[in-house]
């Protein structure tokens, strides 16, 4: 079984990879771009290409298995505008991609990462597939890259599955830089905007675990939600983080106070309220979580340690 993973070397990548080689048989082609290589294995091969190239790789290689496309053209310079560029030259790149997999006879399955942003802020609410999307923050530049994915889902391509996923906790990545950090340099935690909001969240390991449930049971193409964590208040999950480190301090920023120290951009998505719901059940419930305690999960990663 062939399979090829783009940001092999990211957050969710590099889950994936530890994931497949310790429950499944594949011989994983890895793409990574400038981030340093954290796994190796036997039955991995390295390959370094930015996604704008992808296409021309996919091309010349013998047709694979499965595509996890995990990775994103980053936006960090120029602000919203940069991220409006980076979007646009990922739906130029994903439309080649999607060119070089979609022959008659391809049966490669191409299963994109997204996020729930997408469903945009909604309180009091949970969103399925069908809802329609209200991207915010990041997800207002992510979602150029997605069209041509969506266009191709929606004109009937069988072998395209978009998973949207809620927070991805773990070691490293947003967790680290917004709460980690700064419970262990300041002994507070750090609470922004409404702690009445809600979450759903899921352990970067079962994000890596689900990703391969649903592009080996999924039986159409489309549209999916994965999660482990129906819905959790934020200030259920702040909690969870100062008693993780066994603190009773709080310091809290409305977003007036965080347009001091980041964006409009960053805290429409650090404050949004989305909850995930599914109207495939049966896709989900017939995946057991490695971790569906999240208070418990928060308590191990501050024993672990992030980024130590």
């Amino acid at each position: 079984m062939r399979v090829l993973i783009t940001g092999a070397s990211g957050f969710a990548g590099s889950a994936l990879i530890k994931y497949l080689i310790g429950n499944h048989k594949a011989d994983i082609t890895a793409v990574v771009h400038k981030t340093p290589v954290q796994v190796s294995h036997e039955n991995i091969q390295y390959v370094r290409y930015s996604i704008k190239d992808l296409p021309a790789f996919l091309n010349s290689e013998p047709e694979f298995d499965y595509i996890f496309h995990l990775a994103r053209i980053p936006g960090k310079r120029f602000g919203n505008i940069g991220r409006v560029l980076a979007g646009l030259q990922g739906a130029a790149a994903n439309k080649k991609i999607l060119k070089a997999i979609s022959h008659n006879d391809c049966k490669t399955r191409l299963i994109y990462l997204s996020g729930s942003l997408m469903y945009g802020n909604n309180p009091g609410k949970q969103c399925v597939e069908t809802d329609k999307i209200q991207p915010t923050g990041f997800a207002k530049y992510y979602v150029f890259a997605e069209q041509p994915l969506l266009r191709a889902i929606k004109n009937g391509n069988a072998n395209i599955i978009m998973l949207r996923a809620p927070w991805i906790a773990g070691n490293g990545s947003w967790y680290a830089k917004l709460y980690e950090e700064f419970v262990l340099q300041h002994k507070k935690v750090p609470v922004y905007g409404d702690v009445n909001r809600r979450m759903s969240l899921i352990s970067v390991e079962d994000c890596a675990g689900m990703l391969w449930h649903y592009a080996t049971h999924a039986k159409a193409s489309g549209i999916y939600n994965i999660y482990t964590t129906q819905s959790i208040s934020y200030q259920e999950f702040v909690h969870a983080i100062a008693k993780a480190y066994n603190t009773d301090n709080y310091v809290s920023y409305d977003k007036q106070k965080m347009l001091k120290f980041t964006d409009k951009t960053t805290i429409d998505s650090i404050c949004c309220d989305v909850v995930l719901s599914t109207n495939h059940k049966e896709l989900l419930t017939g995946y057991k979580p490695i971790y569906d305690n999240p208070e418990a999960y928060i308590t191990q990663m501050a024993q672990h340690g992030s980024n130590r």
